[in-house]
């Protein structure tokens, strides 16, 4: 198994712990927003808890 170091863990815990906003959804490429902050998508069934 893997060793992550415990600062490594509490950054990442940070940076999942605050508030999220729903910003729109885009039918097309060329309707999203502008890439001006990092992003993060999880995929899966819709039905995990995700």
């Amino acid at each position: 198994m893997t060793e992550f170091d415990p600062e490594l863990i509490e950054s990442a815990r940070k940076t999942f712990a605050g508030p999220v906003a729903f910003l729109k959804s885009a039918p097309a490429l060329n309707f999203l927003p502008d890439a001006t902050l990092p992003e993060v998508a999880f995929a899966g069934r819709s039905n995990v808890g995700k």
